[in-house]
């Protein structure tokens, strides 16, 4: 689980965490900062995997569209391995029966 705080709400940190805890039973950290949010991420690790994000819409709209770019390059990388392994494979079955 990770609480993305928008870096212009940094003064609300203590307060954020305080209310995570409330309603999870679980303590956060803050860590540095990534693409102007600061994560508050919870200690150990037997949480869902959630993540939140808070900011003004301008800010969280340009972050989940780097996200976005990011799983959809990962998803054609994949993509692609598993043709390759796919044709890989069919090859295979191929040779071994003219065996």
């Amino acid at each position: 689980m990770r609480y993305l705080l928008e870096k212009s709400q940094y003064q609300e940190t203590a307060a954020r965490c305080e209310y995570l805890y409330d309603i999870f039973h679980l303590y956060f950290l803050p860590h540095n900062k990534v693409d102007g949010f600061i994560p508050l991420v919870p200690i150990g690790t037997a949480e869902p995997s959630i993540l939140f994000i808070v900011g003004h819409q301008d800010t969280v709209k340009i972050f989940l569209k780097k996200i976005l770019l990011l799983l959809s390059k990962i998803l054609l990388l994949l993509y692609l391995v598993a043709q390759k392994v796919s044709r890989f494979l069919s090859m295979q079955i191929k040779f071994c029966m003219f065996l």
